[in-house]
Formats: C-alpha cells, structure tokens, sequence
C-alpha cells in the first residue's frame, strides 16, 4: 500500500491496462562519461546521510545535474520541443490509422 516511489509505476501499470506502453524520450545533452560522474556524484552526495542544502558542494552538485540534463541553449530547448511535437504528431497519426 501507499504512494512510496516503488508503488507508483504498479499503480501506471494498473491505470494503463494491456494496451498501453510508456514512452521517454532521451535527448542527447553530453557524453556518458560526464553522465556518469554526474550522476554518482549526486548519488555520494544523497548515501552520506541529511543533505546540507547550504553547503556550496551541494549546491554545485545540483546546478551539475541540472545543467546535464537541462543545458541552458536556446538551440537545444528549441529542438527538444519540436522533437518531442513531432513524436506525438506521429503517434497520435498511427492511432488514427490503427
């Protein structure tokens, strides 16, 4: 029971029935190499106990990850959203068909 984040995706599962699927899309921002120490910086940072929000570390840490995964280039923002436009354009069209 509960709503704990191991709970959610049953309850997607429940919701979504046999014929639905979930979709992500993935654009490319940097290499898997700084994905990863990205990423296990911020995983070092949350395993070591209470987070010091005021702690400059923690603060670079977080501005590393949102710049991963959200870089501040107006060309990048832009081609994501037209991306992600056309995707559901082209599923919305293929239901239509089916």
């Amino acid at each position: 029971g509960g709503w704990g984040p191991r709970r959610v995706p049953v309850l997607w599962h429940d919701i979504m029935q046999a014929h639905s699927c979930f979709v992500t899309l993935e654009f490319g921002t940097y290499s898997i190499d700084s994905l990863f120490e990205t990423v296990l910086a911020d995983h070092r940072l949350h395993a070591r106990g209470a987070i010091d929000w005021l702690d400059p570390r923690t603060s670079e840490i977080k501005h590393r990850i949102l710049h991963h995964f959200y870089p501040a280039d107006d060309g990048w923002r832009e081609m994501v959203l037209l991306r992600a436009r056309q995707v559901i354009r082209l599923a919305l069209q293929g239901l239509r068909n089916k």
